[in-house]
């Protein structure tokens, strides 16, 4: 069974309660960027289109997607010790895009 392997490169700021940090997946001997953002008690990862269709389906619904997750949020940082220590999250160093259902 392939595994998702992934680095952190970058602790991008805080926004809304929450940290973004910026990673590398590999997948398959190819790279991909993703984003997590988590916060004391939840947390999402976004991935960039083209591993989802490498994977067909969306991230979630990844067989390994729990096991992925849990190993992501034991090599970040402790959100109590980090949240006060970053800077604010600057929307316009970073290409924000929204989808349609975003309202």
């Amino acid at each position: 069974m392939d595994e998702i392997q992934f680095d952190i490169i970058e602790y991008i700021g805080k926004l809304d309660g929450g940290i973004y940090v910026v990673l590398s997946l590999n997948y398959q001997e190819e790279f991909y960027e993703a984003i997590f953002y988590y916060e004391k008690d939840r947390s999402a990862l976004s991935v960039e289109e083209k591993l989802e269709k490498k994977l067909n389906c969306i991230i979630e619904d990844w067989e390994r997607y729990d096991q992925l997750m849990l190993s992501i949020l034991s090599k970040v940082a402790p959100y109590d010790e980090t949240i006060e220590n970053l800077h604010g999250f600057d929307e316009n160093q970073y290409k924000i895009i929204y989808s349609d259902n975003d309202e």
